[in-house]
């Protein structure tokens, strides 16, 4: 039994020499290792109403082409003595290329109305009333002026950006034909969107909503809200949906 004993000792001792070899000796003026810091998520900054409309104002310059659908929620616009315009819908290739199809209809009698236009450097084209046939047109004849689509734009977006009055504000996202956008609100006088609407009255305020997406820029809708025209019902509501940015287009002049 004592050899037992002893055998079992020698075992232990063997066993405590082992684990000290193992450990590591610290020399007592060793500092200690800086602690590893917990990676934090950097929050993104907010929105701010401004830079999304620059970058607005930024992309639409840029853009190639693109499909547009201008609507008349409330109210209408005149195009001839009689005839009011409701909608408008075709695609522009810049910076001197559109075609559309202008949708209208007539007082007396009462009637609906369809005209195409194509205008190709300058040179505009429209369909007869009644007989179908294309004739030039002076570019005036239409009360829009999309020949000039995209910087028209980036100057309405410029204008709501420079109003000292009210500023642009972030309304919050919203999805845009399955799109999330930043809608962005603010509000400019009539004359600033003269480029759009050549005869746009002076002095009227109209508030313009514009839906952005992010962060590409790409401008969606444009909603303008007030007289625009001297003729325009005090409430009257244009929508300008954009779309199919920067896909090949084909705009001639017809033979």
């Amino acid at each position: 039994m004592p050899r037992l004993h002893f055998i079992y000792l020698m075992v232990i001792i063997m066993a405590m020499v082992s684990a000290a070899g193992c450990a590591t000796i610290v020399p007592p003026d060793t500092p200690a290792a800086p602690a590893t810091p917990t990676p934090t998520n950097t929050p993104e900054p907010p929105l701010d109403a401004v830079a999304v409309l620059e970058r607005a104002a930024n992309r639409v310059i840029d853009l190639r082409t693109a499909t547009f659908v201008l609507d008349h929620r409330k109210g209408s616009t005149t195009l001839f003595p009689g005839v009011e315009m409701t909608r408008v819908s075709g695609a522009v290739e810049f910076p001197d290329k559109y075609r559309l199809v202008v949708e209208a209809r007539s007082t007396t009698p009462q009637a609906y109305i369809e005209v195409a236009v194509v205008s190709v450097g300058g040179v505009v084209q429209m369909t007869d009333f009644f007989t179908g046939r294309w004739q030039e047109v002076p570019q005036s004849v239409l009360p829009v002026d999309f020949s000039q689509l995209a910087v028209s734009l980036a100057e309405i977006i410029q204008a709501v950006i420079s109003d000292e009055a009210v500023g642009p504000k972030l309304v919050g996202t919203e999805t845009v034909a399955g799109v999330e956008t930043q809608h962005i609100s603010g509000s400019i006088k009539s004359q600033e969107l003269a480029g759009l609407v050549p005869g746009a009255g002076d002095g009227f305020d109209v508030t313009v909503d514009v839906w952005v997406e992010m962060p590409e820029g790409q401008v969606h809708q444009v909603l303008i809200t007030g007289r625009v025209l001297a003729t325009d019902v005090p409430d009257a509501e244009r929508l300008l949906t954009l779309a199919d940015f920067d896909l090949p287009v084909t705009i001639d002049l017809p033979e």
